[in-house]
């Protein structure tokens, strides 16, 4: 029978849940006032904003996770390091990474800026509302995540070596400030403005924290610095385009997998309906969001402990987090699906906002079955290899090809033909993958 202690609720733990239910309630509170503040075409464009901005995944390119992995394995031989030598030579690998990262998302902020603001502008050219009504919210938003994107590297170093609860905490209080400002916005009848208010609050937020944090590499630094020779440096062609090439082709694929549809109902269906399709997988997601905490969490951990060549306590504590994921996801996935049948047979105003009960179900199964997939490629990502590369090649084709086929069917048709996709092809893949990664520890030892 699985104790309370064997969750392993540590501060890191206790931190990513707190952001990710206030991801839930936050977004719970945004679904009830859009209704309220927004028209039907304006949800519509508030949501389908939101997937056309995730075309950040072609300039990111999944380097977080990257970073994370390199920060993680590095800043593990920089504490348990027995020779001066070995603990030298991880900082001064940190450092490295710290230039290289620096030239590479100044780089990636002027592309994403430039292109995504081209990119929605032809997207949104020919649609319901008049071009004054949104492009000057979309180009503020694009602006807006761009630098979060031009930030993220100096966070994702800080999770890599640990400081996952204090990132955490940060990315809760910006959260926090920013949705109460968009909604006071949307209330006070700001419409499409209101959108960017959230991103920008986070840039602004994250910029003072970074300028005042106390947090440090670590107390080497300052010996570290006279060592940063060939040896001590981070090799991109050799140490990170092996691995990073593979997270980015699965990244972008991610955007054909899960981004499309709200896209795709939006040109086929209107405003309207990408606004209450685009709502009701928004919903699912953050309990996906949810789901993956325990294992995310522990990431840096896990990497570590693989660094170490603790594979078996590694798989433990991965089995751990992932039974209490898997139970989350089946308990507030049920949940959710039951509420939303409610509302509908109640008949509450909100009903009309939300897609059809047949969607409904389709989503959220594809929601189990993808919370398992996440948690799964979060712990084989963390022994720096992407297995699941040609699985998110195959499911980008496939989702592509099945919306293209379906899309003329109805919303329905579209989103049961990825509910079975995820359960028919990415899940039994993955399951197969993970085999490969998960060593079996002896009873005796525990985390």
């Amino acid at each position: 029978m699985l104790k309370i202690k064997q969750l392993n609720f540590d501060p890191h733990i206790i931190a990513t849940l707190f952001l990710r239910f206030w991801s839930v309630i936050a977004g719970g509170i945004t679904v009830i006032l859009i209704p309220v503040f927004f028209s039907p075409v304006e949800q519509g464009y508030y949501y389908t904003f939101n997937n056309i901005l995730m075309l950040q995944v072609f300039f990111e390119l999944g380097m977080g996770q990257v970073i994370i992995q390199l920060a993680a394995h590095e800043a593990t031989q920089l504490r348990d390091g027995k020779e001066e030598s070995v603990r030298l030579k991880a900082f001064s690998r940190l450092v490295s990474l710290r230039k290289l990262l620096a030239k590479w998302y100044m780089a990636v902020f002027f592309l994403f800026f430039a292109s995504v603001v081209v990119a929605g502008f032809l997207f949104f050219w020919d649609s319901e509302l008049p071009v004054e009504k949104w492009i000057y919210p979309w180009a503020f938003l694009v602006l807006a995540t761009g630098v979060n994107l031009n930030l993220s590297w100096r966070l994702a170093i800080l999770e890599g070596q640990g400081y996952v609860k204090d990132v955490n905490r940060l990315r809760l209080l910006q959260s926090v400030l920013g949705f109460a400002l968009m909604w006071a916005l949307m209330i006070l009848g700001g419409g499409l403005w209101s959108v960017f208010i959230v991103p920008a609050v986070a840039a602004i937020y994250t910029i003072v924290w970074l300028s005042k944090s106390t947090l440090r590499d670590d107390s080497a630094g300052a010996m570290a610095k006279k060592s940063l020779d060939e040896d001590g440096k981070i090799n991109w062609r050799t140490e990170v385009l092996p691995f990073q090439w593979r997270i980015a082709v699965s990244w972008v694929s991610g955007f054909f997998i899960f981004q499309l549809f709200t896209p795709i109902a939006f040109k086929y269906y209107g405003a309207a309906e990408a606004g209450r399709l685009g709502l009701c997988i928004t919903l699912f997601n953050s309990l996906v969001a949810v789901s993956t905490s325990w294992v995310g969490a522990k990431v840096p951990v896990i990497g570590g402990l693989i660094s170490q060549e603790r594979r078996s306590e590694a798989s433990a504590l991965y089995k751990r987090m992932a039974l209490f994921s898997i139970l989350f996801t089946i308990f507030s996935t049920s949940v959710l699906v039951f509420s939303i049948y409610l509302v509908k047979w109640i008949g509450l105003s909100i009903a009309n906002r939300l897609p059809e009960m047949t969607s409904v179900i389709f989503i959220a199964m594809a929601c189990l079955g993808n919370a398992f997939i996440n948690s799964a490629a979060l712990f084989m990502r963390a022994h720096k290899e992407e297995p699941l590369l040609y699985c998110s090649i195959a499911m980008a084709v496939l989702v592509a090809l099945a919306c293209n086929i379906t899309a003329s069917w109805g919303v329905n048709w579209i989103m049961a033909s990825y509910g079975m996709l995820v359960w028919l092809v990415s899940l039994p893949w993955t399951l197969l993958m993970l085999k490969r990664y998960y060593k079996p520890q002896p009873k005796s030892v525990m985390i």
